[in-house]
């Protein structure tokens, strides 16, 4: 059950901030930042990379340049970094300094050759090392796209499950790409895929998930749009999916759980990239 694994990381009481997809809208997580003078940890729940935006627009950073901007806080303890499914397609194809970038079977929608290249010259590899599948904030699990039922094995809990699929991830995950069944890379046919269900960073919040009986879960990934989604479970657990083009975020604060918006006037000068 992975108990020679180390345990799944528990944001210490406090202020913490829960930033969802930012698909290299950098403004955006500069927003919120500012906006929130003043947070003990910040869990970011994943897809640095592959916007859906023009570079040009003065929102989208380039893959470069979310590179420099990520390496310029990894030393600051405060931030805990997710995985996310398009950040697994890059991280799948890196070597360090190459320029010829080879695809891979976790590479998804927007990956492209240059910028897995950008990405191999520019991303510090301490980076890599520090992606977690999941953490703990209060009592909910925070990971990019979800956990459910599926994705368990018989005769173990839920939270026991979790920190299985943690131990599995971290133990594998700098040799993961030589193994092309790895279960991080399932994807249901909800998103395209052939497997019969989603791994935790592909699971669709509509289509594949549904609340677990005793845990919370605060995720990204399925994109609402306007609005985040909520599915609560038998024991009244809200569980939400916070993915909303970049227009809100969480903040967890004295138990509880509250969803803030950021608009164009938040922005400000971080509109000018």
């Amino acid at each position: 059950k992975g108990t020679n694994m180390k345990k799944i990381f528990t944001v210490t009481p406090g202020k913490v901030l829960i930033i969802p997809d930012v698909h290299q809208n950098i403004g955006f997580v500069k927003a919120i930042l500012r906006k929130e003078d003043w947070f003990d940890h910040c869990v970011f729940l994943g897809d640095w990379f592959d916007t859906f935006r023009p570079i040009d627009n003065q929102i989208a950073y380039s893959t470069k340049e979310t590179c420099n901007w990520i390496n310029s806080k990894l030393d600051d303890d405060r931030f805990t970094w997710l995985l996310g499914n398009h950040d697994l397609s890059y991280i799948s194809s890196y070597k360090p300094n190459d320029f010829r970038a080879r695809a891979t079977p976790f590479c998804c929608s927007g990956w492209t050759k240059n910028k897995a290249k950008d990405f191999n010259r520019t991303i510090n590899p301490e980076w890599i090392k520090k992606v977690e599948l999941c953490c703990k904030v209060g009592d909910a699990y925070c990971v990019h796209g979800g956990f459910s039922h599926n994705q368990f094995k018989p005769n173990m809990s839920e939270e026991e499950n979790i920190q299985f699929l943690y131990d599995d991830w971290e133990k594998t995950k700098s040799i993961f790409m030589y193994d092309s069944h790895h279960w991080i890379g399932k994807v249901g046919p909800c998103r395209g895929g052939m497997d019969r269900y989603s791994s935790p960073v592909w699971l669709d919040f509509f289509e594949e998930f549904k609340p677990l009986d005793d845990v919370r879960i605060i995720c990204g990934h399925t994109n609402s749009r306007f609005n985040p989604q909520c599915k609560t479970n038998s024991n009244g657990l809200d569980n939400w999916c916070i993915d909303n083009e970049q227009k809100m975020y969480m903040v967890y604060q004295d138990g509880k759980f509250e969803i803030k918006p950021i608009t164009y006037k938040d922005y400000g000068e971080f509109l000018q990239v």
